[in-house]
């Protein structure tokens, strides 16, 4: 298993939440199987969001920060909220 503040310090370009994940979990190394079945869902689920098929739901996303040293907000808008087009577009009609 590598250090995990190594895997926290290795940043992407712009990781999607999905890179994020894979990252995380080869990391750890762990199968997608068996990731799927400490948190209570399907390889097939792990594989879509890691492919960047299906977002994270807040549900998995809790799971997976109790496995890894992630927070929801990274995991949920790795792009950082700041960034996310819906903050920006509130900001503006709330200026």
């Amino acid at each position: 298993m590598k250090n995990a503040k190594d895997v926290i310090k290795r940043k992407a370009k712009k990781e999607t939440a999905g890179q994020i994940l894979s990252r995380y979990r080869e990391s750890f190394e762990l199968s997608q199987t068996a990731l799927a079945e400490l948190i209570g869902t399907t390889q097939n689920n792990i594989s879509a969001i890691e492919n960047g098929k299906r977002e994270i739901g807040v549900n998995v996303a809790i799971k997976l920060c109790a496995i890894f040293p992630l927070t929801l907000e990274k995991l949920l808008i790795p792009q950082g909220i700041k960034n996310h087009p819906d903050y920006i577009k509130a900001l503006k009609k709330a200026s």
